[in-house]
């Protein structure tokens, strides 16, 4: 009897460790909200496996990641703290592009919903390359200047190139 209870046990064990219940309670592609401090912006759950998505723990900013916004609402000191001179990813539609000709950086900003990230680039582009990018979707990545609640500014940006 001793030996069926503890074999019981073990099977109950074995069932709940890991995974197991995320594996049953999650549909394909459903998602989850997770705790910023155990994982952050930063990573995906697929399955059992977690998968870091940016570069060197970069925050991200994108259709799907708008947590440091939310974060600048409730507490603008506390997401200042955390954010700033961070690198950042952003990946959104280009809607304005400034052309300073050498004399200041050349800017980017980026639309995602209702927010925008605006980026200083590191050099300095041509008219007619940043033309090219108003209304297409892009991928920068900096350091964070300054977080507010509607918008993110990012300096010595660069473009990221699509895969």
């Amino acid at each position: 009897m001793k030996c069926m209870l503890t074999g019981v046990l073990l099977l109950a064990v074995a069932l709940t460790t890991g995974c197991w219940d995320t594996v049953t309670t999650m549909s394909p592609g459903e998602t989850i909200e997770l705790d910023e401090m155990t994982l952050g912006d930063e990573y995906v759950i697929d399955s059992c496996q977690v998968t870091r998505v940016a570069p060197d723990g970069a925050v991200l900013i994108n259709a799907s990641s708008l947590s440091i916004f939310s974060e600048a609402r409730r507490d603008s000191n506390q997401a200042k703290q955390k954010y700033l001179n961070r690198t950042a990813r952003v990946t959104g539609l280009v809607t304005d592009v400034s052309n300073y000709d050498l004399i200041v950086a050349d800017k980017v900003e980026i639309t995602i919903d209702d927010k925008t990230v605006r980026c200083e680039l590191n050099t300095n582009l041509t008219e007619a390359q940043l033309n090219r990018m108003l209304g297409k979707t892009a991928t920068l990545e900096g350091t964070i200047e300054s977080v507010y609640s509607i918008s993110v500014w990012l300096y010595d940006c660069s473009v990221v190139p699509a895969r």
